[in-house]
């Protein structure tokens, strides 16, 4: 199946809706996609597409603010563009789909962009996909996560405190994701996250001593923060955690 069906394929499992992308400039740039027999074969030309110019695969793929409408299976052909380093998804309806498995097959993956998709997503786990750059804000808008796994990745930067939003969520892990790293009382944000009984934040870089914030878990059962810089002694609060 060559590159442009398996384009084509992907576009038919999806419905174009103007209402499924809430900005104004929201285009169907899919609309553009045909094949050879409807007038253009070459999809490395069709809108949102970038191919390598030397081989001819696609690497590159925007359906941002595409008005696109459906939903997100296992069985698309989406997931069969092994070579696709930059993906976006951002500001579509995908009715409530969880995100496949499937996703791991995207094995060069290094830009991956859901913001405001998937809005009633509970589950999201995303370790060791060799992801890169930061952690976008808003992924703060997935109000109904319950489990976030970003770990082992190539996050760096900050992590933004728009994941204090994430009121529901009872499992977190950023770990191992050696290019964060900040001062332990920057994430004072996290005592609002009051649910959560698993916080991974091994090897991140973390640095300054323990800070009391982490009194508010008292749901926690699970904490890791092996390998990072912090200092000071271990304070007798936290060994009355659950």
């Amino acid at each position: 199946m060559t590159i442009s069906v398996l384009l084509c394929h992907s576009r038919q499992a999806l419905l174009l809706n103007k209402s499924a992308s809430s900005k104004p400039s929201a285009y169907p740039n899919v609309a553009s996609w045909k094949l050879e027999e409807e007038g253009n074969g070459d999809c490395c030309s069709w809108d949102g597409v970038k191919c390598n110019e030397e081989t001819g695969l696609v690497i590159k793929l925007d359906l941002s603010s595409s008005c696109l409408y459906g939903s997100i299976n296992s069985t698309t052909t989406l997931f069969h563009l092994v070579h696709l380093q930059w993906l976006s998804l951002a500001d579509n309806d995908f009715n409530h789909s969880q995100i496949p498995s499937q996703i791991i097959n995207l094995s060069s993956l290094s830009h991956l962009n859901l913001s405001g998709v998937l809005k009633f997503l509970s589950h999201l786990d995303v370790s060791d996909c060799r992801l890169s750059g930061t952690i976008p804000p808003l992924l703060g808008n997935l109000t109904e996560l319950v489990y976030l796994d970003l770990s082992s990745n190539n996050i760096s930067g900050q992590i933004p405190n728009s994941l204090s939003n994430l009121i529901q969520l009872n499992h977190l892990d950023i770990s191992r994701n050696y290019g964060l790293g900040q001062n332990s009382y920057t994430l004072s944000w996290m005592s609002k996250l009051t649910k959560l009984t698993y916080l991974g934040l091994t090897r991140i870089n973390l640095a300054g001593e323990i800070p009391s914030w982490f009194m508010n878990l008292t749901q926690l059962t699970n904490l890791k923060m092996n390998g990072n810089q912090l200092t000071g002694q271990i304070p007798d609060w936290l060994m009355r955690l659950n």
